[in-house]
């Protein structure tokens, strides 16, 4: 294991709070001390890099929007009980952006990829099932273990992602992803129409749209479908805002 990835595993199992006061500057303005000191880091280990791609929630969780109002909205937006326990949700999207973006060895890819579905499945088991951010946290986990070549395991995260909330539409959005990944157009534009037919101007989805060829039929309305083998880009791709994000404003 390298030094970086205990450094990123260490920092993920630590509890959230205030830090020092030595810091506190730094965790005010992360990305413009990143910008200014491309070198900078927390006292956790995170890169402003890493902060910057965290949602709203999770930097507010983690220290880097201080103050005792932010932490309120975003408790009241996601759950007491969720917020709880949603930083090992935010380390496991580290672990992700980490593993997509900057890891550079596939055993690296790997390691990281395992570690942020353990943070997924904590929150799957520690979060009421019925949490706002349930459908995310299942997408995300769906999307993950395609990622690391376990298409088979995804489909029951990303169908029971649709389930819980059928207008929610990056899970379909993964499914056309892998479809097309593995040369199948048709499913792809079918899945993708689903998902049209959810969000129709999503900008990420009319990108996939063109890359498709455009719709060969008009979206279909949204009906619960029966994944058979989901799978995103290993890229990062703009997805739908977050439910929390949308309630907490």
């Amino acid at each position: 294991m390298t030094r970086r990835l205990r450094t990123l595993l260490v920092a993920g199992s630590r509890r959230t709070g205030v830090a020092a006061a030595g810091l506190m500057i730094a965790l005010l303005a992360p990305l413009q001390l990143g910008a200014q000191n491309p070198g900078w880091r927390d006292d956790r280990g995170r890169t402003a890099a890493e902060v910057s791609l965290l949602p709203a929630y999770c930097q507010s969780k983690m220290g880097y929007r201080p103050g005792p109002a932010e932490a309120e909205r975003w408790r009241n937006a996601v759950g007491p009980e969720t917020w709880e326990h949603v930083h090992h949700y935010c380390q496991g999207l580290i672990h992700v952006n980490n593993a997509t973006l900057t890891a550079r060895k596939p055993e690296e890819r790997q390691f990281l990829l395992r570690a942020s579905v353990d943070e997924f499945n904590y929150m799957i088991k520690n979060a009421p099932a019925n949490a706002v951010l349930m459908p995310e946290i299942l997408t995300k986990k769906g999307e993950t273990l395609i990622r690391m070549g376990r298409a088979a395991e995804a489909i029951q995260p990303l169908q029971h992602a649709i389930e819980l909330k059928p207008d929610y539409w990056p899970p379909y959005a993964a499914l056309s992803d892998y479809y097309k990944s593995v040369g199948n157009t048709a499913k792809a534009r079918e899945w993708l129409d689903k998902a049209l037919a959810i969000a129709p101007e999503s900008k990420a989805l009319r990108v996939r749209q063109a890359e498709l060829g455009g719709s060969k039929a008009g979206p279909p309305p949204a009906q619960k479908p029966v994944p058979q083998a989901p799978a995103p880009k290993a890229t990062a791709e703009p997805e739908a805002e977050p439910e929390a994000e949308r309630e907490a404003k």
